[in-house]
């Protein structure tokens, strides 16, 4: 497409971890790059959840830039 801009690399991306997690999957996988810092926020309920997701994105990213915080 003509005119349409390039997402700049992010340094760091912020997710909110709910009970679906390939919203944050698929944004992951379209705003980052391999040495992103990617930080994902969950609940008590959704760490699980986090944890899944954190072992899918460990394939497209380094390990040491995914971190999981419970809030």
């Amino acid at each position: 497409m003509e005119g349409r801009e390039k997402i700049p690399d992010l340094d760091i991306l912020i997710l909110l971890v709910g009970t679906n997690p390939l919203p944050n999957y698929v944004s992951a996988l379209a705003l980052a790059s391999t040495d992103t810092r990617v930080h994902l926020l969950h609940t008590h309920e959704t760490g699980p959840v986090s944890g899944n997701l954190r072992g899918q994105l460990k394939r497209s990213f380094e390990d040491g830039n995914i971190f999981e915080h419970g809030i």
